[in-house]
């Protein structure tokens, strides 16, 4: 299943939090990285987060993935993706 997760700092993390954020960042995402499960990842220009889209098991696994960094420190948004060809079976049922 392919979820796409959104990552958005927490509005508390300022100052000494925000530089402990950062250096224990760098380490998770290459973490997340080598899982195997990340499809596409970016950050955004216009705010202090980033995106992933991970291809998991399970709903739970989303967290194993990100870690205790993200899950702590950031908001998080996730959303299942389902492909336009499924999209496309679930608008015929409906004729």
């Amino acid at each position: 299943m392919q979820f796409l997760v959104i990552a958005r700092v927490l509005e508390t993390v300022v100052g000494p939090d925000d530089a402990r954020v950062r250096r224990e960042l760098g380490p998770e995402i290459q973490r997340i990285m080598a899982s195997g499960k990340v499809a596409a990842s970016g950050t955004f220009a216009g705010m202090r987060g980033g995106f992933f889209l991970i291809d998991v098991d399970a709903p739970e696994d989303i967290f194993k993935t990100l870690g205790k960094v993200i899950v702590e420190n950031f908001h998080v948004d996730i959303y299942p993706i389902m492909p336009f060809a499924k999209l496309g079976e679930v608008f015929a049922m409906w004729d």
